[in-house]
């Protein structure tokens, strides 16, 4: 019989405690607060938010650093896991600690003065041209489901206010692509009908008002020729677009999201749109009042392009769709930091520029993060939430061409015959070394970023910003077959039927994944448990979070389902190919100093989740108030976890997607290796 209260002690990553820090543990998790529940400084031992990493400010060399690294520092080095950075932290940290600015409001909670009440004003002119906007809706052909085509469908001033105020207080701070101190003298009345739909997704009771928003915006759109738009222009309509995309894809009603997902074109073009536009905007000139308002034109159409870039790689992980944009289009520079966008004057912003330095493009990035290991420490948190997904764009494309056999085949001028010169297709990518280095890279850029991640949640008392919850599941994206398991899961819900040998197939893969491939199995794991922790604590009712949250929870149930064979000894049947690269068994000095319970969804010492990767298999892995997940009913009972999650993440009110899949496949039978 294991002590629950072991557990307070298993996972709370003791090497950051300092005497004079005056913090206090948790003593019981069965009773969590809601996903929108605030956190304060007695919540501080969640912490330095990482599950896998804990170090502080200063752990990477910087720039031309003489200094040198140690072999099996980095998962790139090819050992089963890396080395725990819990000792090397606790150094740096002290030997940095003048680098580290003083604790202030964070960034990411930062609210104007103009949203500080509860309603955003909107000019009697405005809301009079948005109310014949949406009469002249009415009219239209309907293509989604017919709301009340009448006048008292029309929102009074006063309820789109409210709803345009939560837009700026809420949304914009989810994705900070319209600038406040200067678009709320200019308004555009598709734009903020657009604002309004989003905002009002964040209001009491709004969830019908918010998708008959969203349709009048949809047909307004689609009939962008009508001359009630058309004088719009054409950034404003491309603006429009962008903030509709999102709400169709991610609301509630089945229709209007699937248009959405089967609109492979908007997004490309709204991308394309406004770098064009950024290539042609004139530089900044010498007058400063009209430097800062040029910078704003040009920072917009940088937000604006990259948040159409963004919610295509969203949409990609999100629903196993393929991106329709991609690295080569990733030439603009990055967005500036949040404290430069959000200067509230011409001269505060001229103080700042004048500290920072200019952003490189995305690609430009990339390439710095993952050679050089490190990511300047003035980069936007937009920035750093675009370098992830730029990961996953490159982790996708080295997919793409080590799973085509003929990339492993080196041109000979023998005939040679097929079967013998190249891998058997499908291609079982961890057992490709030069995939296998990919893979461990990414690991090591998001570590990266996940390392300084931390140092901002230590500055902030323990509160951990919405960054850190794309961390996480870029574990979960970047090491799991993760479309596969998607189909496994939807086919034993019910939800959607595939043909036996497909399923098979993609049954056979992802327990090769949990059995040969246990190391990037087990940390992925402890991400997507500890992106529960997140959602449970830190929620700010984002549109990504529902569908980051229920695929952690398949990764989960997967994991658990085909892992908990090796551990029970049952005998597994999988395909013979190449040897997993990565497939190591641990070595017996791993057992010296070994716990034997890990708590998946609560921040963990660096040393206890190198040893859970290095040694899982003799370990329990547990989750609050499921018990062990290799345990018979664990699999399907993480998913009834994940299910009451979902259901209190009801702003957007798309989880029913996702509860529609988790709900079933939680009464349905395990898929054993066997079956």
């Amino acid at each position: 019989m294991w002590d629950p209260n072991m557990l307070q002690t298993t996972n709370w990553l003791d090497a950051l405690w300092n005497e004079n820090d005056n913090f206090s543990y948790i003593a019981d998790d069965n009773a969590l607060p809601g996903p929108g529940a605030s956190v304060g400084p007695q919540d501080a031992a969640s912490v330095f938010g990482s599950p896998a990493h804990a170090p502080s400010v200063g752990i990477t060399p910087a720039s031309g650093s003489s200094e040198e690294t140690a072999t099996g520092e980095y998962y790139v080095d090819g050992l089963p896991g890396r080395l725990p950075r819990s000792r090397k932290r606790k150094r740096d940290s002290a030997a940095h600690s003048d680098s580290v600015t003083q604790a202030r409001s964070p960034e990411w909670q930062t609210t104007s003065s103009a949203v500080a009440h509860g309603r955003m004003p909107i000019l009697n002119k405005t809301h009079e041209v948005i109310s014949q906007m949406i009469k002249a809706s009415f009219a239209q052909p309907a293509t989604s489901p017919s709301y009340l085509a009448s006048d008292s469908s029309i929102p009074a001033k006063e309820t789109l206010e409210r709803s345009l105020h939560a837009y700026w207080k809420s949304f914009n701070l989810i994705l900070p692509v319209s600038h406040l101190e200067t678009e709320r003298t200019l308004e555009s009345p598709i734009v903020t009908l657009a604002r309004c739909s989003l905002g009002e997704k964040y209001t009491p009771a709004s969830s019908e008002t918010s998708e008959s928003l969203h349709e009048h915006v949809s047909q307004l759109l689609s009939h962008s020729g009508d001359s009630l738009v058309s004088g719009e222009g054409a950034s404003a309509l491309c603006h429009a677009r962008l903030l509709n995309h999102i709400g169709c894809l991610y609301g509630r009603d089945s229709k209007l999201r699937d248009t959405a997902m089967k609109d492979h074109h908007t997004l490309r073009q709204i991308y394309d749109h406004f770098a064009a536009n950024f290539k042609t905007l004139q530089p900044l000139t010498s007058n400063e009042g009209t430097r800062w308002e040029t910078w704003v034109t040009q920072e917009t159409c940088i937000r604006l392009a990259y948040g159409a870039w963004l919610l295509d790689a969203m949409k990609a992980s999100h629903y196993c769709v393929r991106p329709q944009l991609s690295l080569e289009d990733a030439w603009l520079p990055l967005p500036c930091s949040e404290r430069l966008w959000e200067a509230k004057s011409s001269g505060e912003w001229h103080d700042i520029l004048a500290l920072e330095q200019s952003p490189p493009s995305l690609n430009t990035a990339i390439q710095e993060l993952l050679i050089e290991k490190r990511v300047p420490r003035e980069r936007g948190e937009f920035a750093r939430v675009l370098i992830i997904h730029g990961l996953y764009h490159r982790i996708w494309e080295v997919s793409k061409y080590f799973s085509n056999p003929l990339s492993a085949w080196a041109p000979v001028a023998q005939r040679q015959q097929r079967s013998d010169a190249l891998l058997e297709d499908p291609v079982w990518l961890p057992a490709v070394p030069e995939f296998a280095k990919w893979q461990n890279a990414s690991c090591d850029a998001i570590d990266v970023l996940h390392w300084q991640a931390n140092a901002t949640i230590g500055q902030a008392r323990g509160l951990e910003h919405p960054t850190v919850l794309h961390l996480h599941f870029a574990r979960v994206v970047l090491l799991t077959p993760l479309e596969q398991i998607v189909r496994v899961a939807k086919h034993k819900a019910g939800v959607q039927s595939v043909e036996l040998s497909t399923y098979e197939l993609d049954k056979s893969l992802v327990q090769r994944w949990a059995v040969q491939h246990p190391y990037k199995a087990r940390l992925a794991a402890i991400h997507a448990g500890v992106l529960f922790w997140h959602v449970r604590r830190h929620s700010i009712d984002a549109f990504y979070e529902a569908p980051a949250l229920a695929l952690s929870a398949l990764v989960l149930w997967a994991f658990g389902t085909y892992a908990a064979s090796v551990n029970s000894a049952q005998p597994v049947r999988i395909p013979d190919q190449l040897p997993d690269a990565t497939h190591r068994p641990p070595s017996d000095d791993e057992d010296e100093k070994s716990c034997s319970i890990i708590l998946l969804d609560r921040p963990t010492d660096d040393e206890l989740v190198q040893q859970f990767i290095r040694a899982g298999h003799k370990m329990q892995a547990h989750i609050s108030g499921i018990g062990d997940l290799y345990s018979a009913k664990g699999p399907s009972r993480v998913l009834s976890h994940a299910s009451r999650l979902l259901a209190a993440l009801d702003s957007w009110n798309s989880a029913k997607i996702w509860l529609d899949i988790l709900g079933p496949l939680s009464e349905a039978p395990l898929p054993t290796v066997n079956q």
